[in-house]
């Protein structure tokens, strides 16, 4: 298993093919739309990697 990656990104289109791509490569993706969401997961889970722009 890869890495738990947290993705934050507002566009939803370009999420999808960012967690298609990292999910290719056995990741852990989970997707958070804004800061506010990233927060909330980072607070219910551990990352070993957020990605955001």
């Amino acid at each position: 298993m890869g890495l738990k990656i947290l993705l934050v990104e507002d566009d939803a289109h370009f999420a999808g093919t960012m967690a298609e791509e990292l999910r290719a490569f056995d990741h852990d993706v989970s997707i958070a739309v804004d800061g506010g969401a990233a927060l909330s997961a980072m607070d219910s889970g551990a990352f070993d990697a957020v990605v955001l722009d």
